[in-house]
């Protein structure tokens, strides 16, 4: 894990003090990024990073193909790269897709922190009295955050899987709710936007707020987030699988907010508990756990040339927060989108909304395939530019 600099910190300005320090040689380390406005920026030479690589990396990223709509690289809790495709700046709109996933696994970890949840495993039928004196009853929320319900469910592309089903519900919770059993939870891993939208009945059971109201209370406002929106179904429930818009700055801070154990503007936002556990918890598959993807030996996918610490949110087309601990260093990339006109509400489901495919609509995120665009390669080239 990445570890505050306030002794080094401290020792580093003693040192300035007595001999005298320019900017040229020193950067500002800084240990909580959240003490600031805004995110500071300095030039990435001065925080390790060899500029024309950087350049290599830009051209890369950048390609018309690829329809990337931004990318941001903090190291040392400072901002060093920050690029756009030529029609969007920071203050525009960007979307998560399944990254939320992440964001909302870390609200049931402030609610667990807040007293609200009991622990992760807590049974599900606390919190969907439905479920009592069925097969479902076994369900605890930890399987349901690993992605080991053991619900029957289809993640694949098609009209018949169950997350397109799902994704044209004006309910799409209460399609969740009627899933059955397929497999000992616990024991097989299986993705699963299914499994994230229950966390929204469980978030608001808990806590007697909406996911998005809570989202707002405990991240979004203490983070300062310059916008922000998470879209509802029909229902009124908040898609917990998907669809928070924000700035790429403020996607940053949650990764940033990780790197920092979970403390921002000097204060303990998410538990330390819930930042360590996320690297170290068992899961069936070793590279996904408590909503997070994690690089590990033996889990799917693997990428044996990145380093092993890395932690990551991902979403559809290209929707990205990579946490390198080890390094102290955050990349955030995220794919073009035009955001539908009105309230994020998406009354007949999220794909009639408009959300899915610009390029095939005028709204929705555009995603780099058809492109010889490779995350791995993205993120090694990201490292090679990284000399020191």
């Amino acid at each position: 894990m990445a570890r505050h600099f306030s002794n080094s910190f401290c020792l580093i300005s003693l040192f300035c003090l007595i001999v005298g320090c320019g900017k040229a040689e020193m950067p500002t380390i800084v240990p909580d990024a959240g003490l600031h406005p805004d995110w500071i920026s300095e030039a990435p030479d001065l925080h390790g990073f060899d500029v024309d690589a950087l350049t290599e990396l830009r051209a890369y990223a950048m390609a018309p193909d690829r329809h990337t709509n931004s990318v941001l690289i903090v190291r040392h809790g400072v901002l060093v790269a920050e690029w756009y495709t030529d029609d969007r700046g920071p203050n525009d709109f960007v979307t998560s897709w399944s990254s939320a996933k992440s964001i909302a696994a870390t609200l049931v970890a402030i609610a667990v922190a807040a007293g609200a949840i009991p622990s992760l495993d807590e049974p599900m039928t606390t919190y969907i009295p439905e479920w009592l004196g069925s097969a479902h009853e076994s369900i605890t929320l930890r399987h349901v955050l690993n992605m080991a319900s053991g619900l029957a469910w289809s993640e694949a592309a098609g009209l018949a899987s169950d997350l397109t089903l799902m994704s044209f519900s004006s309910d799409q919770l209460e399609y969740v709710l009627g899933q059955t059993i397929e497999a000992e939870p616990g024991m097989v891993w299986n993705y699963s936007s299914g499994s994230t939208m229950l966390l929204s009945r469980v978030i608001e059971s808990a806590t007697g707020m909406e996911a998005e109201a809570y989202m707002r209370k405990k991240l979004v406002e203490p983070l300062q987030f310059a916008r922000y929106e998470w879209w509802r179904d029909g229902g009124g429930h908040t898609l917990t699988y998907c669809c928070i818009d924000a700035t790429p700055r403020d996607f940053a801070k949650i990764g940033q907010l990780f790197l920092q154990d979970g403390i921002w503007g000097g204060q303990q936002v998410v538990p330390k508990s819930w930042i360590d556990a996320v690297w170290r918890d068992d899961s069936p598959n070793p590279s996904y756990a408590l909503h997070f993807w994690r690089n590990r030996p033996g889990g799917n996918p693997d990428r044996p040339t990145l380093p092993r610490s890395l932690v990551y949110a991902q979403g559809h087309d290209g929707q990205h927060i990579f946490m390198f601990p080890e390094q102290n260093l955050l990349v955030v990339r995220h794919a073009r989108f035009v955001r539908p006109e009105g309230e994020a509400v998406a009354p007949d489901g999220i794909l009639n909304a408009g959300m899915f495919l610009e390029g095939a609509g005028p709204t929705g995120t555009r995603g780099p395939a058809g492109s010889d665009w490779d995350i791995t390669t993205f993120l090694e080239l990201v490292l090679a530019a990284l000399a020191s």
